[in-house]
């Protein structure tokens, strides 16, 4: 499968498929990653995978839950406006539901800032101010020994889940931001 000459006529026929309106999709695997731990999204064989398919996504399993797997889906090549997808599959059912992308996507010093930043927002009914809340969301996971991302992190992470979690208002002459609870 690393040879075009070996996987074109394979990758042909499902062109002819796709040209009778069927969908086809195939999942292909990576090579080895270095001792990073950063995942360089690189997959392993010919170039005519990626040359001859509509659409390719790095695919990337979050969590399995008894019959509930969760992936999610970052496009690599897109022909239309594709965004990225979570993608819950009960495999009970077979049924597909699409969700969230920025929710399933974060690494657990994401979660846990998040986590934080609901619960303080939701305590604060009157609304809490951005610097409040970050140094709220670090005293908190400071006393409870567990580590978040940077300030610089959460600060975007925060804005990717406003009107989600809770809602931001902004003070445009200052930049202030004021979290309140939905």
């Amino acid at each position: 499968m690393s040879y075009d000459d070996v996987v074109t006529p394979t990758l042909d026929q499902l062109q002819k498929m796709r040209d009778y309106y069927a969908g086809v999709w195939f999942l292909n695997h990576q090579s080895k990653q270095d001792f990073t731990g950063e995942n360089n999204k690189a997959y392993k064989g010919a170039t005519a995978f990626f040359d001859s398919c509509d659409e390719a996504y790095f695919v990337k399993k979050r969590e399995r839950k008894e019959n509930m797997l969760i992936v999610t889906l970052e496009p690599m090549k897109q022909r239309d406006d594709t965004q990225p997808q979570a993608v819950i599959i009960n495999t009970a059912n077979l049924s597909l539901e699409f969700d969230d992308y920025a929710f399933y996507s974060m690494n657990e010093k994401q979660s846990v800032a998040l986590e934080y930043a609901k619960k303080i927002i939701k305590d604060n009914p009157n609304g809490t101010n951005l610097t409040n809340l970050t140094t709220e969301i670090k005293r908190r996971a400071k006393f409870d020994e567990v580590e978040i991302c940077g300030i610089h992190a959460i600060k975007n992470l925060l804005k990717q889940f406003d009107g989600k979690f809770y809602k931001i208002i902004s003070n445009d002459t200052k930049n202030f931001l004021t979290f309140y609870p939905l």
